[in-house]
């Protein structure tokens, strides 16, 4: 069981991810806009809190987060990383369980690629 991944907390407000895109450099506003609304738009199910200082969807456990860095916007999965099919090589990462993509700009973000990685993750975890 991975009870250091279990964290109780509650589900934040939109303001309150709003505040926190409101504080990612302009640079990377936009990218963090879309892929969070990637994201809410095919898992709405999914819990969202700020946790690390950075957005977080959990359902029993932390699954995956979404951090604006100075030089990108990283998609992160804390679980099944290398499991996630990957042909084109943008997870990186050398952790047991963990990996992430980083995107530069908006028009890195493939929406049907990021939905895939996140059901995959879902499948995974469900059948832990």
């Amino acid at each position: 069981m991975r009870s250091y991944l279990k964290l109780s907390c509650k589900r934040i407000s939109a303001k309150d991810t709003e505040n926190y895109v409101s504080k990612v450099p302009k640079l990377y506003k936009e990218l963090t806009q879309q892929l969070r609304k990637t994201i809410l738009d095919n898992f709405p199910h999914l819990n969202e809190a700020i946790k690390w200082g950075n957005p977080v969807y959990y359902t029993d456990e932390n699954l995956f987060y979404v951090s604006a860095n100075k030089d990108h916007v990283k998609l992160g999965f804390f679980l099944h990383g290398p499991d996630l099919d990957n042909p084109d090589g943008l997870i990186e990462g050398t952790g047991a369980k963990m990996r992430h993509v980083k995107y530069r700009n908006v028009n890195e973000l493939n929406e049907k690629q990021i939905v895939e990685w996140i059901r995959q993750l879902l499948e995974l975890v469900e059948n832990d």
